[in-house]
């Protein structure tokens, strides 16, 4: 699941911007839930049914969104807060999942990220498609869920901070006709005044307690949801072989230390090639064991038993069960 627990450090995927408190090297920025970066997977080395593909471009385009909020304030705002993104609480029976909670200055903001994009109508406390006129989900229902949860949750630790809930909606080309005048919308065109007072916020001290809150926040964490499962991935199902990073195609050894792209024609080196297509083995079946005959399969027999075990002996940690070797 998402590395999801945060003080002022930016994703080392994309920038890297290093914040030190204390001792302490911690990530603040979005990063791929486990499901989504399955269903990322099973895009390339399978086919998605009807309602993966709903799922995971619903996914993707909520992270993305996520990835476009933290651009924004890790750009403009002074050090003096704590980001938590894509966290999930347990509350008595329900699941409670928040796109983002800012701990800035002396205030905490719950925020509910729409990277919806097109013309929709708000009519009679209902939200629909302007194209279509098909009714979606009302997200301010959403956002009062989440409020009530997080209310909840903290009464039951003891943290008693008050908090404030915005729904935001971050892509440009988003417009809502005869939206609601609703102090918690946060539009694209107000974005930059919203960013602005935060900024401001950002400049005070930040409020002693929200340490304890964000680590009480931490421990609760549920790697896992509920509600988003995939069924059992089967490996002898999916399709082998080195897929190219960039537009995932069918890579082809090139040199005897370079894979090149078919289409593309992308290279990357073999060794880098093998290794990250082992990481998408261990991300599709995080309980099988590694082992050099089972990774020989799962690349397509296009390198050798012997450099594979090569590759595995320098980047991972040798085990033994009886005459079984395997690698972790």
């Amino acid at each position: 699941m998402a590395l999801f627990y945060i003080f002022f450090l930016h994703n080392y995927m994309d920038s890297i911007t290093l914040h030190l408190k204390g001792d302490n090297i911690l990530l603040n920025y979005p990063e791929k839930s486990s499901i989504l970066q399955k269903l990322e997977l099973l895009n390339v080395y399978g086919t998605l049914t009807f309602e993966q593909s709903l799922m995971y471009e619903r996914l993707k385009r909520g992270f993305n969104g996520e990835k476009q909020l933290a651009s924004r304030l890790n750009s403009s705002l002074l050090d003096n807060y704590t980001a938590i993104y894509d966290l999930r609480l347990k509350v008595n029976e329900s699941e409670i999942q928040v796109d983002c909670l800012l701990l800035i200055g002396q205030k905490i903001f719950l925020f509910e990220v729409k990277n919806y994009r097109g013309n929709y109508l708000f009519k009679n406390n209902q939200w629909f498609l302007a194209s279509s006129g098909k009714e979606i989900k009302n997200p301010l229902h959403q956002v009062q869920r989440s409020e009530l949860l997080l209310q909840e949750f903290f009464s039951e630790h003891h943290l008693s901070h008050p908090f404030s809930s915005k729904l935001i909606f971050i892509h440009p080309e988003f417009h809502l006709y005869q939206a609601p005048m609703h102090t918690s919308i946060i539009f694209p065109a107000q974005m930059e005044q919203f960013i602005q007072s935060l900024h401001l916020e950002s400049a005070k001290p930040i409020e002693e307690s929200f340490y304890t809150i964000a680590d009480t926040l931490r421990k609760h964490h549920q790697t896992t949801s509920l509600y988003e499962q995939i069924p059992d991935i089967s490996f002898s199902q999916l399709k082998k072989g080195i897929f190219c990073k960039q537009c995932k195609s069918v890579m082809a050894p090139f040199t005897h230390k370079t894979f090149v792209c078919r289409i593309c024609k992308q290279k990357e080196s073999k060794e880098k090639a093998v290794l990250r297509t082992i990481y998408n083995y261990q991300i599709l079946f995080p309980d099988e064991r590694i082992t050099p005959e089972r990774i020989f399969i799962w690349i397509g027999k296009t390198v050798s038993k012997r450099t594979i075990q090569r590759i595995l002996i320098k980047h991972f940690s040798i085990h033994k069960n009886g005459p079984e070797t395997f690698y972790q």
